[in-house]
């Protein structure tokens, strides 16, 4: 479908824009699929139907959501009008399964940490959000453009792609450097505390040592239970603040 894939990855970005608790993505997914069902489809009854269809509720990663479709796209072609709803949900559980654990999982904390890493590291502070923003947009923009075709070329065997070794691989690697940027802004953090405080003693920079240490194990731990990672990260900002400004007062 030539010229299609375009649209879609333009109206995209509205998937979510009119977002309900009823149904979820129902409006933005068949908003996004409707170029695709006007090239597919001529006869104004047959597309209302279809439309009438997509109305169902879902919901899916949005950097997924091309992708996705592009597979209903092919699944409209086969004329499977009964299945169609039932296949459309399972596709797109199954995509926001993987988007969720590659974007919100992997790359959004690779890039955030990154970006942090680069700030409290470099003696300018202007490229850190330019980084972070490219580390995390160009696979969103790049999987976004190309994901209509692979759906359409894939159809519901789709999902097979983020089977691939070269996909758990490359999730494998940005976990490790999630683990390496906590492990250095960890460091970095501690350096910068011990010199704010003018910890210049082994007591007190023993002391800020083991402080990182029980927080950072606390985390840990709470983590292997399955533990929100949301329900960590906003206490301890705001441990972080509150100890900040206490340390400026006192010191």
């Amino acid at each position: 479908m030539k010229g299609v894939g375009f649209r879609v990855f333009l109206r995209s970005f509205l998937i979510e824009i009119m977002w309900n608790y009823p149904r979820m993505q129902n409006i933005g997914f068949t908003f996004c699929l409707l170029p695709a069902l006007d090239r597919l489809m001529s006869e104004e009854a047959i597309k209302r139907e279809a439309v009438n269809r997509q109305l169902e509720s879902g919901n899916t990663n949005p950097a997924l959501a091309p992708m996705c479709i592009g597979a209903v796209t092919r699944v409209e072609e086969w004329e499977l009008s009964e299945k169609t709803p039932l296949i459309k949900k399972r596709l797109m559980s199954t995509l926001a399964a993987q988007g969720d654990r590659i974007f919100w999982g992997v790359l959004r904390p690779a890039s955030s940490l990154l970006g942090v890493s680069i700030a409290m590291t470099s003696l300018s502070y202007f490229w850190a959000p330019f980084v972070a923003l490219l580390i995390y947009n160009v696979p969103n923009l790049v999987i976004r453009y190309m994901g209509f075709d692979a759906g359409w070329h894939d159809g519901v065997h789709v999902v097979r792609r983020f089977k691939s070794r070269w996909v758990e691989d490359s999730v494998t690697f940005l976990r490790w450097l999630v683990f390496l940027c906590s492990g250095s802004l960890t460091a970095v953090a501690l350096i910068l505390a011990a010199e704010h405080a003018k910890a210049n003693d082994v007591e007190n920079f023993v002391g800020l040592g083991l402080f990182v240490l029980v927080v950072f194990f606390t985390c840990f731990l709470i983590l292997k239970k399955s533990f929100s990672q949301t329900r960590i990260i906003y206490p301890l900002l705001i441990v972080m603040l509150v100890g900040f400004s206490l340390l400026q007062r006192w010191t």
